[in-house]
Protein backbone atom coordinates (compact mmCIF):
# COMPACT_ATOMS: atom_id res chain seq x y z
CA UNK A 1 0.00 0.00 0.00
CA UNK A 2 1.30 3.35 -0.90
CA UNK A 3 -0.66 5.70 1.21
CA UNK A 4 0.37 5.22 5.25
CA UNK A 5 -1.73 7.47 7.31
CA UNK A 6 0.39 9.37 10.53
CA UNK A 7 -0.67 8.49 14.11
CA UNK A 8 -0.96 11.99 15.79
CA UNK A 9 -2.65 11.09 18.53
CA UNK A 10 -1.70 7.59 19.99
CA UNK A 11 -3.92 4.76 22.13
CA UNK A 12 -4.41 6.14 25.43
CA UNK A 13 -3.95 2.30 26.57
CA UNK A 14 -3.10 -0.65 25.50
CA UNK A 15 -4.86 -3.83 24.14
CA UNK A 16 -3.59 -5.87 27.38
CA UNK A 17 -2.02 -4.16 30.68
CA UNK A 18 1.03 -5.03 32.43
CA UNK A 19 -0.40 -7.22 35.18
CA UNK A 20 -2.30 -9.13 32.31
CA UNK A 21 1.11 -9.34 30.93
CA UNK A 22 2.98 -10.07 33.60
CA UNK A 23 0.71 -12.81 34.57
CA UNK A 24 0.82 -14.74 30.71
CA UNK A 25 4.66 -14.06 31.11
CA UNK A 26 4.44 -15.53 34.63
CA UNK A 27 6.56 -13.23 36.15
CA UNK A 28 6.32 -11.62 39.96
CA UNK A 29 8.88 -9.11 40.56
CA UNK A 30 8.25 -5.38 39.17
CA UNK A 31 12.26 -5.46 38.21
CA UNK A 32 11.17 -5.36 34.54
CA UNK A 33 7.45 -3.57 34.34
CA UNK A 34 9.06 -0.76 32.23
CA UNK A 35 10.37 -2.98 29.88
CA UNK A 36 7.09 -5.43 29.79
CA UNK A 37 4.72 -2.19 29.32
CA UNK A 38 7.58 -1.18 26.49
CA UNK A 39 7.33 -4.17 24.73
CA UNK A 40 3.27 -4.29 25.02
CA UNK A 41 3.48 -0.83 22.95
CA UNK A 42 5.82 -2.48 20.19
CA UNK A 43 3.18 -6.19 20.51
CA UNK A 44 1.08 -4.15 19.54
CA UNK A 45 1.96 -2.08 16.93
CA UNK A 46 3.67 -5.07 15.22
CA UNK A 47 0.39 -6.76 15.73
CA UNK A 48 -1.07 -3.11 13.80
CA UNK A 49 1.52 -3.40 10.95
CA UNK A 50 0.37 -7.07 10.44
CA UNK A 51 -3.24 -6.86 10.07
CA UNK A 52 -2.96 -3.31 8.86
CA UNK A 53 -5.79 -1.79 11.39
CA UNK A 54 -5.95 0.45 14.68
CA UNK A 55 -6.64 -1.38 17.35
CA UNK A 56 -8.01 0.65 20.56
CA UNK A 57 -9.05 3.83 19.64
CA UNK A 58 -5.88 6.20 17.94
CA UNK A 59 -6.44 9.99 15.32
CA UNK A 60 -5.01 9.07 12.17
CA UNK A 61 -3.90 11.65 9.62
CA UNK A 62 -3.73 10.70 6.15
CA UNK A 63 -1.43 13.18 3.28
CA UNK A 64 -2.94 13.28 -0.16
CA UNK A 65 -1.28 14.58 -3.19
CA UNK A 66 -4.53 15.96 -3.91
CA UNK A 67 -8.07 14.40 -4.68
CA UNK A 68 -8.33 11.11 -5.98
CA UNK A 69 -9.79 10.94 -9.50
CA UNK A 70 -11.71 7.83 -8.71
CA UNK A 71 -13.75 10.00 -6.14
CA UNK A 72 -13.11 7.97 -3.13
CA UNK A 73 -10.72 8.34 -0.61
CA UNK A 74 -9.77 4.90 1.12
CA UNK A 75 -9.22 5.56 4.90
CA UNK A 76 -6.56 2.77 6.39
CA UNK A 77 -6.14 1.44 9.23
CA UNK A 78 -9.76 0.44 10.38
CA UNK A 79 -12.19 0.24 11.79
CA UNK A 80 -13.41 3.91 11.53
CA UNK A 81 -15.12 5.63 14.15
CA UNK A 82 -15.63 9.19 12.64
CA UNK A 83 -13.60 11.61 10.27
CA UNK A 84 -12.32 14.35 12.25
CA UNK A 85 -11.76 16.95 9.40
CA UNK A 86 -10.91 17.05 5.54
CA UNK A 87 -8.48 20.14 4.47
CA UNK A 88 -6.73 21.00 1.68
CA UNK A 89 -4.42 23.79 0.16
CA UNK A 90 -6.45 25.92 -2.55
CA UNK A 91 -5.82 27.65 -5.94
CA UNK A 92 -4.62 30.46 -3.26
CA UNK A 93 -2.45 28.52 -1.23
CA UNK A 94 -4.89 28.39 1.87
CA UNK A 95 -5.60 25.55 3.90
CA UNK A 96 -9.28 25.35 3.60
CA UNK A 97 -11.71 22.73 5.61
CA UNK A 98 -14.56 20.61 2.88
CA UNK A 99 -16.81 20.38 5.19
CA UNK A 100 -18.95 17.31 4.82
CA UNK A 101 -22.31 18.68 4.50
CA UNK A 102 -24.01 17.96 1.04
CA UNK A 103 -20.04 17.57 -0.65
CA UNK A 104 -19.40 13.88 0.61
CA UNK A 105 -20.36 11.05 2.67
CA UNK A 106 -18.84 7.92 4.28
CA UNK A 107 -19.32 4.71 3.76
CA UNK A 108 -18.19 2.89 6.62
CA UNK A 109 -20.17 -0.49 5.69
CA UNK A 110 -16.97 -1.65 4.15
CA UNK A 111 -13.23 -2.34 5.84
CA UNK A 112 -11.55 0.04 4.79
CA UNK A 113 -14.09 2.48 5.09
CA UNK A 114 -14.02 5.10 2.09
CA UNK A 115 -15.09 8.79 1.57
CA UNK A 116 -17.19 9.15 -1.47
CA UNK A 117 -18.11 12.68 -3.08
CA UNK A 118 -21.76 13.44 -3.09
CA UNK A 119 -23.86 12.73 -6.08
CA UNK A 120 -22.91 15.67 -8.46
CA UNK A 121 -20.18 17.26 -6.67
CA UNK A 122 -16.83 17.87 -7.56
CA UNK A 123 -13.70 17.98 -5.61
CA UNK A 124 -12.58 21.12 -4.97
CA UNK A 125 -9.20 22.49 -6.77
CA UNK A 126 -6.56 21.85 -5.01
CA UNK A 127 -3.53 24.34 -5.63
CA UNK A 128 -1.01 21.40 -7.26
CA UNK A 129 -0.99 17.84 -7.21
CA UNK A 130 2.21 17.48 -7.60
CA UNK A 131 2.64 19.14 -3.24
CA UNK A 132 2.44 16.55 -0.70
CA UNK A 133 -0.01 17.00 1.81
CA UNK A 134 -2.22 19.01 -0.63
CA UNK A 135 -5.27 17.44 1.11
CA UNK A 136 -5.46 15.99 4.71
CA UNK A 137 -8.02 13.99 6.16
CA UNK A 138 -8.15 13.36 10.00
CA UNK A 139 -9.85 10.34 11.18
CA UNK A 140 -10.37 8.16 14.91
CA UNK A 141 -10.13 4.61 14.24
CA UNK A 142 -9.79 1.38 16.31
CA UNK A 143 -12.26 -1.21 18.30
CA UNK A 144 -12.26 1.17 21.27
CA UNK A 145 -11.62 -0.07 25.07
CA UNK A 146 -8.90 -3.18 25.26
CA UNK A 147 -12.01 -5.37 26.23
CA UNK A 148 -13.21 -4.19 22.20
CA UNK A 149 -10.16 -5.73 20.83
CA UNK A 150 -11.03 -9.48 19.17
CA UNK A 151 -9.91 -12.44 21.14
CA UNK A 152 -7.05 -13.82 18.63
CA UNK A 153 -5.78 -10.40 18.17
CA UNK A 154 -4.89 -9.93 22.11
CA UNK A 155 -3.66 -13.44 22.03
CA UNK A 156 -1.25 -12.50 19.07
CA UNK A 157 -0.39 -9.79 21.19
CA UNK A 158 0.56 -11.82 23.78
CA UNK A 159 2.29 -13.97 22.01
CA UNK A 160 4.62 -11.93 20.65
CA UNK A 161 5.12 -10.16 23.62
CA UNK A 162 6.28 -13.39 25.06
CA UNK A 163 8.42 -14.06 22.11
CA UNK A 164 10.14 -10.55 22.28
CA UNK A 165 10.36 -11.20 26.48
CA UNK A 166 11.84 -14.47 26.33
CA UNK A 167 14.32 -13.61 23.65
CA UNK A 168 15.18 -10.05 24.69
CA UNK A 169 19.11 -10.73 24.47
CA UNK A 170 19.54 -13.45 21.91
CA UNK A 171 21.06 -11.86 18.50
CA UNK A 172 18.55 -13.74 16.59
CA UNK A 173 15.64 -12.09 15.41
CA UNK A 174 12.06 -13.03 17.32
CA UNK A 175 10.00 -15.82 15.25
CA UNK A 176 6.47 -14.61 14.81
CA UNK A 177 5.64 -16.81 12.67
CA UNK A 178 2.85 -18.50 15.28
CA UNK A 179 1.46 -14.51 15.75
CA UNK A 180 1.16 -14.26 12.02
CA UNK A 181 -0.88 -17.55 11.18
CA UNK A 182 -3.36 -16.37 14.30
CA UNK A 183 -4.28 -12.67 12.84
CA UNK A 184 -3.98 -14.27 9.08
CA UNK A 185 -8.63 -13.71 9.12
CA UNK A 186 -7.40 -10.45 10.61
CA UNK A 187 -5.98 -8.71 7.56
CA UNK A 188 -7.62 -5.84 5.79
CA UNK A 189 -7.15 -6.17 2.28
CA UNK A 190 -6.43 -3.81 -0.06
Amino acid sequence: MNIIPVVTVAPATEPITTAEAKSFLRVDSSDDDTLIGDLITAARQYVESIVWRSLITQTLRLDLRGFPDSGQILLPRPPLVSVTSIYYTDSDGNSTEWTEAGNWVIDDGREPAIIERDYSISWPTVRSSDEIKTVQVTYVAGYGAASAVPGPIKQAIYLALAEMYDNRLSEESPNFSTVDRLLAPYKVRY
